[in-house]
């Protein structure tokens, strides 16, 4: 079986930091388009609930990462219960707009910034789920996890 240390964790952490950046500034430049109201009429069906899940699941994975740094900081049984409770709700929202993004694939007429964001929520949805099995990987680990003992 594979171990997972320190290492794997900050990777996947800077990967995930890099990606959520670009889709908060894509969905947050297609919520001003939306606001300004030259948006209407460029895109489909999907394209508003794309860009506010996009929105809602990106700065709930900046409070994840935000919580797996201190993780990865002390490392130890405290902060991973609540790494890895914080990555699994921001993966789930994560899911949710991936599956909001096949939609809006599904249904084409895009403009070029909403098929990049589409692009990077399934990039990062997969990232994501690394980093969820990798944290969760190491609740089995007897350094921090359920067989951890003083």
């Amino acid at each position: 079986m594979a171990k997972f240390d320190r290492v794997h964790l900050l990777g996947l952490l800077v990967v995930i930091l890099f990606l959520d950046f670009i889709v908060l500034a894509i969905a947050g430049w297609g919520l001003d388009e939306h606001i300004d109201g030259t948006f209407l009429g460029k895109g489909n069906g999907a394209s508003f609930y794309l860009i506010m899940f996009s929105l809602t699941a990106g700065m709930v994975t900046l409070a994840s990462i935000a919580a797996g740094f201190l993780h990865l900081k002390l490392f130890r049984v405290e902060t991973l219960s609540g790494a890895s409770t914080l990555a699994l709700l921001s993966w789930l929202l994560v899911f949710l707009t991936f599956g909001i993004a096949c939609k809006a694939i599904d249904l084409g007429n895009e403009k070029s910034k909403m098929k990049a964001l589409e692009a990077f929520v399934i990039i990062l949805t997969f990232f994501q789920t690394a980093y969820v099995a990798v944290l969760h990987a190491g609740i089995f680990n007897s350094e921090c996890g359920l067989g951890y003992s003083l």
